[in-house]
This record gives C-alpha cells, sequence and structure tokens, in this order.
C-alpha cells in the first residue's frame, strides 16, 4: 500500500494537480480577491506558482554568484561642457543567481548590488551611490511552444546610466525603473511560427523636474510571424503598437504603430546577416491648459546587422533606426551604428575595439536642444588567467553634442572579474 501511494505522488500528473489544489484551496477559504487574504497565505500562493511549473518533472536547483571589481580614472565624469577635474573611481559588483530548472520549464532570480564611489576633489563624494537591481524569469517549453516572463526592478541614479538614455549624466539622480516582458511563441508549422512579445515599463525620477527630466510609463505589444523560405533563410513580419505616457508634460499621451518586414540569412556557420523595416505612424494627444490637442507624424524604422568569425577573431556591425521613450517627456528618433572587432591573441588573451555612434532628434521639434549626438570608442584587454577569472583593462574616449556646447571625456580602466561555478542540487 505504501509503495502504491509513494509512486502516485511521485507521478508528474499528480505532482502537478497536488500543487495546483494547494493554491485553489489557500484562496477558497477567504476569497482569492478579498481583503481577509493574509500576507502568510498570499506568500504560499507565490510560492506554489514558482515551483508548479516544475513540479511535473525532475529538477535541479542552482546557485551561481559574480563578482566585478573595477577602478578607474575619468578626466570628465560628468561630461559637463565647461570646466571640470578629473576624478578616481570604483564600482564594486556583486550579484547572486538562484534558480530550478527542468528538461521543459525553469524559474530563476537574481539580485545585484552596484557601489559607485569617486575621489578626486572636494565635494565629489556626494555622487556616491548604491545601485540594486533584482530580476526573476520564469519560462515554460512543450514540443511545439514556449511561454517567457520577465520581470526586472532596479534603483539606480541618472550618473551611472543615462548616458544611452536622454545623455543627462551631470546629476546624481535617484531613478526607479519597473519592466515586466511576458512572451509566446509557437510552431504552427515546420516552416511558419508566430511570436507574441508584451511589455510594461514605468520610469520614474526622484524630483526629476527640478533637472529637466520627467518620469514616464510605456506598454506595447508585437506579434511576429516567421516564415522559414530554407533552412537558412527566414522571413518576417512584425506588427507593433505602443503607447507612451509623460503625466508630468501636459498629459502627453503618443500611441505609435509599426509595421516592418524583415530577412534573416545564416550564409555559413559562422556568418549571419539580417534586415529589416517598416512604416512608423505617431499620434500624439495631449492637453494644454486644458484644450486637447492631436499630431500625427508619419516616419519609418530600420534595423541591420552581420556577424561573422574566424577561429581567433570576430566581427559585428549593425545600423538601426528606432522611435524611444526618454526622460524629457517626448518621444526621441534615435539613429544609431555600433561596429566591434574582437581578437584572440592567445586561448587566454584576447583584444577588442568597439565603436558607437548615436545621434537622438525630438520627433515634437527637430531643433530642440535635447537633440544630441554621442560618439563613444572603446579598446579593451581581456587575460582569462584562471578558470573563473578574468582580468580587464583598457582605454574609452567619449564625446557628447548638444547644440553648440560639446564635452568629451578619457577614461582609463582595469577590473577584475569572477564568474562563480554554478552550484546544483537534484530532487
Amino acid at each position: 500500500m505504501l509503495s502504491a501511494v509513494t509512486r502516485c505522488i511521485g507521478d508528474p500528473r499528480v505532482r502537478q494537480r497536488l500543487f495546483t489544489a494547494a493554491i485553489v484551496d489557500v484562496l477558497r477559504h477567504q476569497g482569492c480577491c478579498g481583503k481577509g487574504v493574509s500576507a502568510r497565505r498570499w506568500a504560499c500562493v507565490w510560492l506554489c506558482l514558482a515551483i508548479l511549473p516544475t513540479a511535473a518533472w525532475p529538477h535541479e536547483w542552482y546557485v551561481q554568484p559574480k563578482v566585478d571589481m573595477q577602478t578607474y580614472y575619468n578626466d570628465n565624469l560628468r561630461l559637463n561642457a565647461g570646466r571640470h577635474s578629473a576624478v578616481l573611481g570604483t564600482i564594486g559588483d556583486v550579484s547572486a543567481r538562484l534558480g530550478v530548472r527542468s528538461e521543459v520549464s525553469g524559474w530563476r532570480l537574481t539580485h545585484r548590488l552596484r557601489d559607485y564611489r569617486y575621489f578626486g576633489y572636494s565635494g565629489v563624494d556626494s555622487y556616491n551611490h548604491l545601485a540594486r537591481m533584482v530580476s526573476t524569469n520564469a519560462f515554460y517549453r512543450t514540443e511545439t511552444g514556449s511561454w517567457n516572463v520577465t520581470a526586472i526592478y532596479d534603483r539606480d541614479s541618472t550618473l551611472s546610466s543615462e548616458l544611452l538614455d536622454s545623455g543627462r549624466v551631470n546629476f546624481n539622480i535617484p531613478r526607479d525603473t519597473i519592466n515586466v516582458r511576458p512572451s509566446w511563441f509557437s510552431q504552427w508549422t515546420p516552416r511558419v511560427s508566430v511570436q507574441l512579445d508584451g511589455g510594461y515599463t514605468t520610469t520614474y525620477y526622484s524630483n526629476g523636474q527640478i533637472y529637466g527630466l520627467r518620469s514616464y510609463k510605456v506598454a506595447n505589444g508585437s506579434m511576429t510571424l516567421a516564415y522559414n523560405v530554407t533552412e537558412r533563410q527566414k522571413l518576417t513580419a512584425t506588427v507593433s503598437g505602443s503607447r507612451y505616457m509623460a503625466p508630468a508634460y501636459f498629459d502627453d499621451k503618443t500611441d505609435s504603430y509599426i509595421v516592418q518586414a524583415g530577412w534573416i540569412s545564416h550564409w555559413t556557420e559562422r556568418t549571419v546577416t539580417s534586415a529589416s523595416g517598416g512604416l512608423l505612424i505617431n499620434r500624439t494627444q495631449l492637453s494644454l491648459f486644458g484644450l486637447p490637442l492631436t499630431s500625427t507624424q508619419q516616419g519609418y524604422v530600420v534595423h541591420a546587422k552581420a556577424r561573422t568569425s574566424s577561429e581567433r577573431t570576430s566581427w559585428s556591425a549593425q545600423f538601426s533606426r528606432d522611435v524611444d521613450p526618454t526622460s524629457f517627456g517626448v518621444l526621441m528618433q534615435r539613429d544609431q551604428v555600433q561596429a566591434g572587432v574582437e581578437h584572440g591573441l592567445t586561448p587566454y588573451l584576447e583584444a577588442s575595439v568597439n565603436g558607437l555612434w548615436l545621434h537622438s532628434k525630438s520627433l515634437r521639434n527637430p531643433l530642440e536642444t535635447i537633440n544630441r549626438t554621442l560618439d563613444q570608442v572603446e579598446l579593451k584587454v581581456t587575460w582569462r588567467y584562471a578558470l573563473h577569472w578574468a582580468l580587464n583593462g583598457g582605454y574609452r574616449w567619449t564625446r557628447q553634442d548638444y547644440g553648440q556646447a560639446a564635452a568629451q571625456s578619457n577614461a582609463l580602466f582595469v577590473n577584475v572579474r569572477y564568474s562563480g561555478r554554478k552550484w546544483f542540487t537534484s530532487f
């Protein structure tokens, strides 16, 4: 009798039903939407939901630590066009990843802390800050499809995080970002597949309006159909829509609609190219002193990417034109070019060169002072001197143009990185 019960509980389908019944039982006693559900009961529900995807199959838990310690010199940390002073800085980056996975499903939780410290002149320590990021991811796979959900909470500072977004890195303003991204994929036939993606992002700046930064929210969704022309050629068609909301800026709302087609080609095992482009329509609604105003704009988006490699060298290049939300309360058109080359000098030593050109332009007023151009070149050498250890060193040049004002910086950096092994335990 006991052996029969053990075999019954060991059946994957029975275990999954037991977890589902536990969730229903917790909510049934006091109502799933009632205020009487205690924090302890909700904790039990979320735990069951986290374990449910892996309850039906043998699975293993794992944990993985990572540590990155960097020291650098920067002669213009805040990219000021006027007078500025050089600083020495350190970044302590510590993260840990906890997860569980089986052959068809998994769940992962990551906690990351980054401590920024600055030295060099009186008062520079006021820019010290601690950044924290917590993220979780869950996925589930079937024979013909999969779903994936990612949620991220990140609290950092404009000083260390706004270079690629708005370029306003001359202030130390706390920034909180919450991002949720669900996706679903299905292989309809051997040649045809469909993917649905969604997302919601909210970005909040503490006292940001004093410095011209606006908190905003973005909701988006897309559907992509893919057709495998051959084993190495794929044709894609995507329809997407998004809403950008900046309530602090005249109750601004912008709806964007994009229809685009693309082509992906695997020329060889080491050479891949892709290109896509399409039509963009923006419809902006705002309330100015109680008067509703509406405007419509048309444009286009384009993406092109190429990657190839040999035994010791790899090259990559890409160009894109996108429309992205920013902290200025308006959408920005971004033209971006990136290129890089990486070469293995020895089995343990490699060198790389990467370049970036980014031009941002306001869609509302092409002559606005928030329009800018960013140029960056980085040279880096990496020495992997042990199994989990690496030593990096290099030079980074950055230039940013805001209208008639321009600023540039030179930075030297050295960092030690430890990527710990994954520690597993199976159930």
